[in-house]
């Protein structure tokens, strides 16, 4: 049982899914006294589930509770779980996520991912808990500095509540730290708050350049509205106005 166990977790690392699961199937279809190993299979078969094109979200959520009814306290999995439910979403589900992220935080309060998802379920709430948000991203931050997840969210959560001189330097940082350009877009915005115009357009054209290259559904989404936010630069005007602020806050929810 634990050779099936293991052989499924290399499989996993390896990039081998098809293997992977059917050592945790085989495992799982045994019995085991080992609550823990048990609750490490239907964890990685709930993960193997997630990177599928299409995941069954509905079927990622009956592993992960498979998981916590034998080990209620496995961080990575009531962190998960949170996940899952935030892609779901159905009615319910972002009250859920929220509690197992909050679960997560108080079995390892230095467990970074916790409070970063904890934040971005809260910003996506009616009823406005920006501020419980940010303290979780900057506790976030904390606990994991060489990430640049929660300080990209800080730069553009403060951005959007009007802090542009209180965003710019966790912008600045997440920049340096990502790779992907999603911080370009973030400090952007920013910067147009500032109004140092010149400094906005380059950096939301370096973010559409680095979208282009790594992630074409992310640059097909935002290209036009980025496009035309250079275009108002280029020009001298600052195309953010409280309507559109508002509107990209929504965006978020």
């Amino acid at each position: 049982w634990m050779a099936l166990l293991v052989i499924g977790q290399v499989d996993y690392w390896i990039d081998r899914p098809a293997q992977a699961e059917s050592a945790f199937h085989q495992a799982l279809a045994s019995p085991s006294d080992d609550p823990a190993g048990v609750a490490t299979a239907y964890s990685y078969m709930a993960a193997l589930e997630s990177k599928e094109a299409a995941p069954d979200w509905d079927q990622v959520l009956a592993y992960l509770t498979e998981a916590l009814q034998r080990q209620p306290a496995m961080t990575l999995a009531l962190n998960n779980r949170g996940v899952a439910y935030l892609q779901r979403g159905a009615p319910g589900d972002l009250q859920r996520a929220e509690a197992d992220f909050r679960d997560a935080m108080s079995v390892e309060s230095t467990f970074s991912s916790a409070p970063f998802n904890l934040a971005l379920a809260l910003l996506r709430e009616p009823t406005d808990k920006t501020e419980e948000a940010l303290q979780l991203l900057k506790l976030a931050a904390s606990l994991n500095p060489l990430s640049p997840g929660a300080l990209n969210a800080l730069c553009w959560t403060l951005s959007l509540e009007g802090r542009p001189e209180e965003a710019l330097p966790y912008c600045d940082e997440a920049v340096k730290l990502d790779e992907t350009g999603n911080s370009h877009d973030s400090r952007g915005l920013a910067l147009a708050l500032l109004r140092r115009f010149e400094d906005a357009a380059a950096d939301f054209t370096r973010f559409m350049e680095l979208a282009s290259e790594n992630d074409p559904q992310v640059y097909a989404q935002r290209s036009q509205t980025r496009q035309e936010w250079i275009d108002a630069l280029q020009r001298g005007e600052n195309p953010f106005n409280a309507q559109t602020l508002g509107q990209l806050r929504e965006e978020e929810r």
